[in-house]
C-alpha cells in the first residue's frame, strides 16, 4: 500500500508541472503511473509462493462409453455457494473444466437460476 500511496503522491506532485510538458510526455507519465497502480493492485491479490498443496478438484468426468457429452459430477452444494458471489458462469466453468452452458444447466437443475425470457 505504501508504493501505491507514493505513486498517487507522485502523480499529485507532477500534476502541477504537466502544463509545461509536451502532451505526448504528459500522456506517458499519466498512463505509466496508472499502469503502476493497476500492477500494484494486482500484486496485492496474487501470490508468488509456490502452491503447498495440490489443486482442489471441483468436478470429475466419468466416461460411460456412450454417445454425447460425458457427464460431469458437480457437487451441487459447492456450485450453489460459488454462485452466490460475483463469479461468472465462464469463471465457474474454468474451475470445473467444462462449458459455461453446463454451469447454467446445473444452476437451472438446482433451481438457483431461472430460464431467460425468449424474445
Amino acid at each position: 500500500m505504501e508504493q501505491k500511496r507514493l505513486c498517487l503522491q507522485f502523480l499529485d506532485s507532477i500534476s502541477q508541472h504537466l502544463q509545461i510538458l509536451p502532451p505526448a510526455e504528459q500522456q506517458v507519465i499519466t498512463t505509466s503511473v496508472s499502469c503502476m497502480i493497476t500492477a500494484l493492485d494486482t500484486a496485492v491479490t496474487s501470490s508468488s509462493d509456490p502452491p503447498d498443496a495440490p489443486p482442489v478438484g471441483l468436478g470429475s468426468r466419468a466416461s460411460q462409453g456412450s454417445v454425447g457429452r460425458p457427464p460431469i459430477d458437480i457437487d451441487c452444494a459447492d456450485l450453489a455457494v460459488l454462485n452466490v458471489g460475483r463469479v461468472s458462469h465462464t469463471r465457474l466453468a474454468e474451475l470445473y473444466n467444462c462449458h459455461p452452458r453446463t454451469i447454467r444447466r446445473r444452476l437451472l437443475d438446482l433451481m438457483v437460476a431461472f430460464p431467460a425470457h425468449t424474445m
